[in-house]
């Protein structure tokens, strides 16, 4: 698609590619997956028998942890950890760490 062979020493960042791929229209990607299809037919004509598969691209909203929820995510392991140590060893306190977890969420 950039016009390079894999011998090609030229390498291009994310953006650029991110950037020509997203200047395609419709219809020449459709005409693009058509002429892959075709070939991976001509290629092996039965491997439809035995194989299928879709693809399909979406742009999703991504929610990235906060600093609170990292935090209120490490207090709960480490209640988790220290209610796990705490059966290991004779170790009184601990019995209320469901509690303590739930109470930490809230």
């Amino acid at each position: 698609m950039m016009g390079l062979s894999i011998y090609e020493p030229k390498r291009y960042p994310k953006s650029t590619i991110h950037d020509n791929v997203s200047s395609l229209s419709a219809s020449t990607i459709e005409k693009i997956s058509d002429l892959i299809v075709g070939e991976g037919h001509r290629l092996l004509p039965k491997a439809i028998d035995k194989v299928r598969t879709d693809s399909y691209v979406l742009k999703k909203n991504i929610h990235y942890p906060t600093d609170a929820n990292l935090l209120l995510d490490g207090i709960r392991k480490v209640i988790q950890l220290c209610a796990a140590m705490a059966q290991l060893v004779p170790l009184s306190g601990w019995r209320q760490h469901v509690y303590l977890t739930a109470k930490a969420g809230a």
